[in-house]
């Protein structure tokens, strides 16, 4: 690629210009390199929860990587390090016209248009406070319901000691969150679109007077024939709000709960060809 020195597409767009150029050079001469990625598929002896976990070094030839799992297959495998961190996830705040627009984009697969339509109709027969808002605060009655019921459908374990202050200093308009006007009313008592979108109301606005969710996050290493597999992820301790609010995002994979004793079995161990990839365009 030339770009004649003088030439000039002005002063952002010269740099801007010149950084594509050069990222362009990077995929042209880039060289691809052939790899192997080894997993072990092992499990806690007596149960079915299997667990994969990634060989620690780097493998760049074939008969390496071969040999490796030729060592591996029929041993059995042991925990050599352990190590586990407490974590928590915090509920999420009710819903607002925006936050409610985007979820029912993500998990019912609606536009916007759609779901205003169907809100506005659970809002007109009285099952959802107002549609346009800003704020999710939720007011003062609402708040000993939202206890209220928490405290008779789970336990005081899931109340936390204080209810976060979800005021939005910063709102334009006048009015709470939305959220089902009898928490009793519920969503098997409502039919089609109307049932989906107050189910996904509802569980929000329960989740959201719940204890945040715990975890140990685990990183694991197993021996093999004196090679070591590491898996990490994290084992929930303390369901929480996810209870009720099962949309979320899992930001790890799920491990067994596990001791640095606990005896494991092995599933399977094997090797995937990889090849490294030139950096991507800007978008």
């Amino acid at each position: 690629i030339y770009i004649q020195s003088s030439t000039s597409a002005g002063r952002v767009q010269s740099p801007a210009l010149r950084l594509i150029c050069e990222r362009e050079v990077e995929i042209e001469n880039f060289q691809p390199k052939i790899y192997f990625d080894l997993f072990a598929e092992v499990f806690p002896t007596g149960t079915k929860d299997v667990f994969k976990a990634k060989y620690v070094n780097e493998v760049l030839d074939e008969k390496v990587a071969k040999g490796i799992v030729t060592a591996c297959k029929g041993q059995v495998p042991t925990i050599t390090k352990l190590n586990k961190k407490q974590t928590k996830s915090n509920p999420p705040a009710p819903f607002v016209s925006k936050t409610i627009a985007s979820t029912a984009a993500t998990v019912l697969g609606w536009k916007s248009k759609k779901t205003s339509a169907v809100a506005q109709m659970l809002f007109q027969a009285g099952h959802i406070t107002y549609i346009r808002t800003d704020n999710p605060v939720i007011s003062a009655d609402a708040q000993k319901m939202l206890k209220d019921y928490i405290k008779a459908q789970y336990s005081s374990a899931y109340i936390p000691p204080k209810l976060p202050n979800y005021n939005n200093p910063k709102a334009k308009l006048e009015h709470e969150c939305i959220r089902p006007t009898d928490l009793t009313n519920y969503p098997t008592m409502l039919s089609g679109d109307e049932s989906k979108l107050y189910d996904m109301i509802w569980r929000r606005f329960v989740a959201s007077g719940m204890s945040a969710a715990l975890y140990d996050s685990t990183t694991v290493d197993v021996s093999l024939a004196s090679h070591v597999f590491r898996a990490a992820g994290s084992v929930k301790t303390f369901d929480g709000f996810t209870a009720v609010w099962t949309f979320s995002k899992k930001q790890d994979a799920e491990l067994p709960s596990m001791v640095a004793k606990t005896p494991l079995s092995l599933r399977d161990v094997y090797s995937e060809k990889k090849q490294t990839k030139p950096p991507p365009r800007y978008k």
